[in-house]
């Protein structure tokens, strides 16, 4: 699933010149965690991997994560129509 959100990420951020990468937790980092919340379990914990993108400048951020919502919101609601047809 990460390397679907990134190969999307990566296909949206190549006009605007982002450099997207990967990112893991450290083994050690993922034991920490555990052994500080007894109570968590592995399966449950949501942050072992993720995405990090690197803009120029912040107003590049902040009109791509708009951009990123507005396809979010379109997708979603052609998904509404289609399915109440």
């Amino acid at each position: 699933m990460i390397n679907t959100f990134q190969a999307l990420l990566r296909n949206r951020a190549k006009e605007w010149g982002v450099k997207v990468i990967q990112r893991h937790k450290r083994k050690a980092t993922i034991f920490d965690k555990l052994l500080r919340e007894p109570k968590l379990e592995l399966a449950r914990m949501d942050d072992v991997a993720g995405c990090r993108l690197i803009f120029p400048e912040v107003g590049m951020l902040y009109a791509f994560r708009a951009q990123l919502h507005e396809a979010r919101f379109e997708a979603l609601s052609r998904s509404l129509l289609n399915r109440d047809r």
